[in-house]
């Protein structure tokens, strides 16, 4: 079963919930991380190419899940192209003094070099989380402890939950699912001021993930109970409810002169999309409007206008998203 999906909480479970929900934060990957701003921080790029440093994922995508409808999923997939880009979240509070939990729900892919890649610290030491096509987990910066539980036991290529812990000695440990007994452990990574956590591709291996939801606190270290491998008490806010709009990529891209561009709202609102051209500049107000919840198109004309990239925002209510398009003429 899923574990968004199809949870039936107790009264006295979600009681106690409200004492957990003011320490977890949780990002559950239903818009791409650009749009999301939440806990008084804000995702933003790190290690990125410098073609590709535009303040909007490129090597990430945000699509269904293909077993779970209306579930929002995260691809990462960097098609071997030797860019990098990781969006990096950054603690709100100070984790050096108690430890630092990090709680994601990942499948690798196959077809590609690699499949997760993380980077976590905690101000002081960093450590960066990798994993191979067949099956091994490792450390790459301090990886004193590789146990081959995981390549053994599990399919990299299956739905897991990965815990990972910080203590306050600078002690990193990966556990998988409800084993309470850590698979990693690493004792002290690099030194590096690092504060918080990022994901993507960070170097120029070929990365294939998909990711379901993010969970994380700062205030001790949370290792998986035996039975129970997703935090207690977080199971609604990890629930992947649909995003406020989703904005598709435009059809046919690149397009000469004509193409269209799909978004679907959850519920009726203010909506807008403006296209720009990469300088900035507005180049047309294609929605000025408020729109009814469902599937909506508009299309967008650029037989006026040069060869080139041009960006398409979206914007709906409180939250927006921006998409990139080519001309080519």
């Amino acid at each position: 079963m899923s574990i968004k999906k199809g949870i039936v909480l107790f009264v006295a479970v979600l009681f106690s919930a409200q004492f957990v929900h003011a320490q977890w934060q949780v990002y559950n990957c239903n818009v791409l991380p650009e749009n999301f701003t939440k806990y008084d921080s804000t995702f933003h790029e790190d290690q990125t190419s410098s073609n590709l440093e535009n303040g909007t994922a490129d090597l990430l995508t945000l699509e269904e899940h293909p077993d779970e409808a209306g579930n929002m999923i995260i691809r990462v997939d960097s098609e071997n192209s030797g860019d990098s880009e990781m969006w990096e979240f950054p603690w709100v509070e100070d984790p050096s003094e108690d430890g630092a939990t990090l709680v994601f729900r990942a499948k690798g892919v196959d077809g590609g070099t690699r499949v997760h890649d993380l980077y976590v610290g905690n101000g002081v030491a960093r450590e960066r989380l990798t994993g191979r096509l067949n099956g091994d987990m490792e450390w790459n910066k301090s990886d004193v402890d590789t146990d081959t539980t995981f390549s053994n036991n599990y399919d990299i290529f299956e739905w897991h939950t990965f815990t990972i812990t910080i203590s306050p000695n600078n002690q990193f440990k990966l556990y998988i699912d409800d084993n309470p007994d850590h698979v990693l452990l690493s004792l002290g990574g690099d030194s590096e001021e690092y504060n918080g956590w990022k994901f993507g591709d960070g170097g120029s291996d070929h990365y294939r993930t998909l990711y379901d939801w993010f969970a994380w606190r700062t205030d001790g270290e949370y290792p998986p109970a035996e039975g129970r491998e997703i935090p207690t008490g977080i199971e609604d806010e990890i629930a992947n409810t649909p995003a406020e709009f989703t904005l598709a990529q435009n059809y046919p891209n690149p397009f000469n002169p004509e193409t269209r561009i799909s978004y679907t709202l959850q519920k009726e609102t203010p909506t807008s999309i403006k296209v720009y051209d990469s300088n900035g500049k507005l180049v047309e107000t294609l929605v000025n409007e408020r729109k009814s919840a469902g599937t909506h198109t508009v299309e967008f004309n650029g037989a006026g206008l040069p060869s080139g990239i041009y960006f398409y925002t979206l914007s709906a209510g409180q939250l927006t998203q921006t998409k990139k398009m080519i001309l080519l003429k």
